[in-house]
């Protein structure tokens, strides 16, 4: 007797189940965040907010059933900082955020879009207009006023998502605030791991997938394990901004294991591009 289709059948139930199950606790995770925007956002500070904000976003890793691991520390020392990853899904921001709290900046496009955006904006989320070189400057200011308030502005400089195999080289604008307040840099990798431990090639938020097919590859999966490294801070007032760059590319690059692919732009592009979010 042939038992292989009674399996197939059963655990397409249970997948669909299971996406199911995870699509009513994000509509109540949805809601929640709704409330917590509507109501208790208006009652806090900014750093208040960035914390709330953190506690929201655990709730929607645990929603969506990822195990997140941490390798290295955060800096146990009071300064300022800045969050430097690489970027693979828009999962990451929730990733991010669930382990400590961070303001993003994000491209602008990002401000208007439905639901998102709004969480966006009441999260503190400070967004550019990448067409605009001249919005560097004022975005600049910002991240500074932010930093110089003792909260963590968190930026994905290659400028896109990538499938985590390489990492892209980085822009360096947005890290000339850490180099005007000398606030230190701190390197994080982003890795995804299906139930093998081999890279998860599925969650890249890559090429003409959209947010929605996104969303439903994440929520079948059986088993998303994410690793969060943290290398050392690294000064930023002793080199020029690009050299920074180069140094805290280098590290990420180290943790993750990759090498840098430095054949996807051309040269002299910089400030044509700008990182982002892509949530």
């Amino acid at each position: 007797m042939n038992t292989a289709f009674p399996k197939r059948q059963h655990r397409d139930r249970a997948a669909s189940w299971k996406v199911g199950l995870r699509l009513v606790f994000c509509m109540l995770w949805i809601a929640m965040g709704l409330c917590m925007c509507l109501f208790l956002f208006p009652c806090l500070g900014s750093s208040r907010r960035s914390q709330a904000s953190s506690y929201w976003a655990r709730w929607f890793i645990w929603c969506m059933g990822i195990k997140v691991g941490v390798q290295g520390t955060w800096p146990r020392s009071p300064g300022r900082y800045m969050l430097v990853s690489n970027h693979i899904s828009w999962l990451d921001i929730f990733i991010i955020l669930g382990v400590r709290p961070v303001r993003f900046v994000s491209k602008a496009e990002v401000k208007n879009w439905p639901i998102a955006g709004y969480f966006a904006r009441c999260a503190g989320t400070l967004f550019i207009n990448r067409t605009r070189k001249r919005d560097t400057v004022h975005i600049g200011a910002e991240m500074l006023a932010v930093m110089e308030a003792g909260e963590v502005i968190g930026i994905f400089p290659e400028g896109t998502t990538s499938d985590g195999s390489v990492l892209l080289p980085f822009f360096s604008p947005l890290l000339q605030p850490a180099v005007n307040s000398e606030a230190q840099i701190v390197p994080a990798a982003l890795s995804y791991r299906d139930v093998t431990g081999h890279r998860d090639m599925a969650i890249p938020y890559i090429g003409e997938q959209t947010f929605l097919e996104s969303l439903l590859i994440s929520m079948r999966r059986n088993a998303l394990n994410v690793t969060v490294s943290f290398g050392e801070p690294i000064q930023t007032d002793r080199a020029h901004r690009r050299e920074i760059t180069r140094q805290v590319e280098a590290t990420v690059a180290h943790l993750l294991g990759v090498a840098v692919d430095g054949s996807w732009r051309a040269p002299g592009q910089e400030h044509a591009a700008m990182p982002h979010s892509s949530s």
